[in-house]
């Protein structure tokens, strides 16, 4: 069955997570709303992907890392 990809990144979706080296399929824990390039903003339970595209969007991921919202890959 086909499954539609969301505009919205929401806590507890699965995504990839890009690391130095390698993708990571993690788990969204916390989502965070900053000026750009701030890593400390308003918490929120969800965000547009668009915003994803700079630093405006921090995670926390369940592998224990943080990430900027660019460094996320919608899972498919």
């Amino acid at each position: 069955m086909y499954s539609a990809m969301s505009d919205t990144l929401n806590i507890g979706d699965k995504v990839y997570f890009k690391s130095v080296m390698q993708f990571e399929k993690v788990r969204i824990k916390r989502i965070e709303l900053c000026d750009e390039g701030k890593n400390n903003g308003i918490q929120v339970n969800s965000v547009d992907w668009s915003l994803c595209s700079g630093k405006r969007v921090v995670v926390d991921l369940s592998n224990g890392q943080w990430a900027w919202g660019y460094q996320l890959e919608q899972f498919k």
